[in-house]
C-alpha cells in the first residue's frame, strides 16, 4: 500500500517564519504606540497620571476585544473560504466585517464624550485620579473607528499576501505617535488627552496607508453588495472566544487594579501600570504567533488538510517557545534596566522591578495558551477556545489574586502571573482527559478537530516534490499506485498524472527562478461528489497558470495547461499567505471521462 504522506514541514514551515516575523514586528511597533504613552507620561508626569493610565487598561482591553470580533472573526470566516475555494463568499464576509466595524466604532466614537467620566468612575478612578482617566479615555475614544478600521485592514492585508505593507503602515503610526506625544505634552500642554489624541491620529494615518493595497492590482477583496447575512453570525461566532480571551483580561486587570490599589495605594498600582504597560511589549511575541497561527490553521481547516495542521501547530510551538524563552532570561536579567526605562519616580522602583521578574516567568506558558487559543477557535473547536480564554485570562490568575494578596500582601499580585498561566496548562490537560478520555502526549493528540472534519474525503494522497522535472516524472508511478488502491478510472488516472506533469512544470519553470532546492506540495483528494480534486502550494514568486495561458495562447508551454483546462471541472488559482495555491477538480463520472478523452484529442 502506498504511503499517503511523503512530506514535510518546508513550505508551511518557511512561510510561517516570514510571516511570524512581519507578524509580530508588526504588533510591536502598534504596541510601541501604546508603550510610548506609558514613557511618556512616566518621564513628563507624576505618578498619579501612571496610575490613570493603569486605570485605563481594561478599557484598552475592551477595545481589543471589540476589534477581536472583527478583525479575528472575519479573518477566520474568509480564510475558510479561501480553503474552499469560494471567491463569493470571501468578499461577501469582507463587505460585512468592514461595513459592521465602521458602523460600531461611529456609535461609540459619536458617544464618547458623554460617558466618559462615569467610565472613569468605573474603572476605580478616585480624586485627582478622575479627570486625568477621562481625559486620557475622550482623546482614545474619539478614534475608535481609525483604531478598529485599522486592525482589520492589517489583518486583511497579511492574508491578502502583503504583509510588509501593514509593517510600513504599522511603524509610520508609530512614529507619528511618538512625536505628537512629545509634541502635546511638552509643548502644548494638552496633557492625558494629548496622549489619547495623539494615538487616535496615529491610527487614522495608518488607515489611509493600508488603503493602498485595496487600490491596488494585487488587492483580492473588494465590497460587494451581500444577500446571506448568515455569515454575520459566523463572525461573531469565530471572534468571540478571542474577543472574550481580552474582556476576561479587561476584568482580571480590573481585579488586579482594585488589589493593587487596596493593598499599596499608588504606589504599588503605579508598580502594576508599569508592568501592564511593558506587558503590552513583551505579549507581542505570543500574540503574533498566535495571529500567525490563526492565520495558516484557518486555511488548511477549510481545505480539510489535516497534515498541514499538524505541521502549523509543531512549528508555531517550536518557534514561539524558542523565542519566548530568549526573552524570558532577558527580562530576568536586566529587569531593574527595564524598569528605568518606564519609571523615573523612585518610590515604586523596586516594587515594579520585581513585578518584571514574576512576569517573565509566566511567558512561556502564556506562549503555549494563546497559540492553542487561536489554533482552538481557527479549527470552529469553541469548547476548547473558550475554556482557554476563561482560564488563561481571568480565572487562574484572578483566583490566585484574591486568595494570595490578603495572605502575603503585594506578592500575591505578583504570583498570580505565574500560577495562573502553569494552572491553564494543567486544567487543559485534565479537561482533555475528562472530556476525550486520554491523556494528551503528543501534536496528533492536540489537534483535537470535530468528528465532521474530513467529512466527504473517501481518501487522499499528499506528497513533497522537489523543484525538478526529475521529481515530477517519477510521481507517476506514485499516482498510478494510489488510483488502482481506490479502483479510480484509468482515464482519470491519466488526467491526473498529466496535471502533474504540465502544471507542476510549469510552476518549475515559471515559479521558480534559481536552482536552489525548494519543495512543492502536491495533494490529491477522492471525494464522496463524485470528483478528485488536485492541490499543489508552492512558495515559489506569485505565478498564475491560467492568466499566463491567456496571454500566451499559442505557445508551446500554455497547450498543456490549455487542456488541462478543457478537462477539469474547475480550476481556481490564489496567492495567500506567500503561497501559490491551485486547485484542480476532475469529475470521475464515466460521461466525465469519456469528454476527457475527446477533449484530449486534436481539433
Amino acid at each position: 500500500m502506498i504511503n499517503k504522506e511523503l512530506t514535510n514541514k518546508y513550505i508551511v514551515s518557511k512561510s510561517f517564519r516570514y510571516y511570524l516575523f512581519t507578524t509580530t514586528i508588526g504588533i510591536i511597533a502598534a504596541s510601541i504606540g501604546m508603550i510610548v504613552d506609558g514613557l511618556v507620561i512616566g518621564n513628563f508626569m507624576d505618578y498619579n497620571a501612571i496610575a490613570a493610565y493603569g486605570l485605563c487598561s481594561p478599557a484598552r482591553m475592551a477595545l481589543t476585544a471589540l476589534t477581536a470580533i472583527f478583525a479575528n472573526g472575519g479573518t477566520i470566516l474568509v480564510s475558510h473560504y479561501i480553503g474552499r475555494g469560494n471567491k463569493d463568499k470571501i468578499n461577501q464576509s469582507f463587505t460585512i466585517v468592514i461595513l459592521s466595524s465602521i458602523i460600531v466604532s461611529l456609535i461609540i466614537s459619536v458617544f464618547s464624550p458623554f460617558y466618559v467620566n462615569f467610565l472613569a468612575v468605573i474603572l476605580g478612578a478616585k480624586g485627582i485620579i478622575i479627570p486625568l482617566t477621562s481625559d486620557y479615555m475622550l482623546g482614545l475614544l474619539i478614534g475608535t473607528t481609525p483604531y478598529l478600521i485599522s486592525q482589520v485592514l492589517f489583518y486583511f492585508i497579511r492574508l491578502d499576501g502583503s504583509p510588509k505593507l501593514s509593517l510600513i503602515s504599522v511603524a509610520v503610526m508609530t512614529i507619528v505617535n511618538i512625536s505628537l506625544d512629545i509634541l502635546f505634552v511638552t509643548v502644548f500642554n494638552f496633557g492625558m488627552f494629548g496622549i489619547g489624541i495623539a494615538t487616535s491620529i496615529s491610527y487614522l494615518i495608518a488607515v489611509f496607508i493600508s488603503l493602498f493595497h485595496f487600490f491596488s492590482k494585487k488587492n483580492s477583496f473588494h465590497l460587494m453588495k451581500f444577500e446571506n447575512k448568515s455569515d454575520v453570525f459566523k463572525i461573531l461566532k469565530f471572534g468571540y472566544p478571542t474577543s472574550l480571551n481580552r474582556i476576561y483580561t479587561a476584568l482580571r486587570a480590573y481585579v488586579t487594579n482594585n488589589l493593587a490599589f487596596w493593598v499599596g495605594g499608588g504606589v504599588v498600582l503605579a508598580a502594576l501600570s508599569v508592568q501592564t504597560n511593558a506587558n503590552l511589549l513583551f505579549s507581542s511575541i505570543p500574540m503574533g504567533v498566535g495571529m500567525t497561527t490563526m492565520l495558516f490553521s484557518g486555511i488548511f481547516f477549510g481545505e480539510q488538510d489535516k497534515k498541514a495542521l499538524r505541521d502549523t501547530l509543531s512549528v508555531s510551538l517550536k518557534y514561539g517557545l524558542i523565542i519566548i524563552t530568549f526573552i524570558t532570561f532577558i527580562i530576568l536579567i536586566f529587569s531593574p534596566m527595564i524598569t528605568r526605562l518606564f519609571l523615573k519616580d523612585p518610590t515604586a522602583f523596586l516594587t515594579a522591578s520585581f513585578s518584571f521578574k514574576m512576569l517573565s516567568l509566566s511567558l512561556p506558558p502564556s506562549m503555549v495558551a494563546v497559540i492553542l487559543l487561536n489554533y482552538y477557535n481557527s479549527v470552529n473547536n469553541i469548547f476548547y477556545a473558550n475554556y482557554i480564554a476563561f482560564a488563561h485570562s481571568f480565572l487562574f490568575m484572578a483566583l490566585f489574586a484574591g486568595i494570595l494578596t490578603p495572605l502575603i500582601g503585594q506578592n500575591g499580585i505578583w504570583f498570580c502571573f505565574v500560577l495562573g498561566e502553569v494552572f491553564t496548562l494543567i486544567g487543559l490537560v485534565i479537561v482533555i482527559k475528562i472530556k476525550e478520555g486520554f491523556w494528551p502526549k503528543s501534536i496528533n493528540d492536540l489537534l483535537l478537530l470535530n468528528d465532521d472534519f474530513g467529512e466527504g474525503i473517501l481518501n487522499n494522497f499528499s506528497i513533497s516534490l522537489e523543484n525538478n522535472m526529475d521529481s515530477v516524472m517519477g510521481l507517476s508511478n506514485k499516482i498510478s499506485q494510489f488510483g488502482e488502491e481506490n479502483n479510480i478510472d484509468s482515464n482519470l488516472i491519466s488526467k491526473l498524472s498529466l496535471c502533474v506533469e504540465e502544471m507542476v512544470g510549469n510552476i518549475i519553470k515559471h515559479g521558480f527562478k534559481s536552482s536552489k532546492k525548494r519543495y512543492i506540495d502536491i495533494r490529491i483528494i477522492l471525494t464522496t461528489k463524485n470528483t478528485v480534486i488536485f492541490r499543489i502550494r508552492d512558495d515559489g514568486i506569485p505565478f498564475n497558470p491560467i492568466d499566463y495561458a491567456n496571454k500566451n495562447e499559442f505557445s508551446k508551454n500554455s497547450m498543456g495547461i490549455h487542456m488541462i483546462q478543457k478537462i477539469s471541472k474547475n480550476i481556481d488559482y490564489r496567492n495567500t499567505v506567500g503561497l501559490n495555491n491551485l486547485t484542480i477538480t476532475l469529475d470521475t463520472t464515466e460521461k466525465a471521462s469519456l469528454i476527457g478523452n475527446k477533449a484530449l484529442l486534436p481539433n
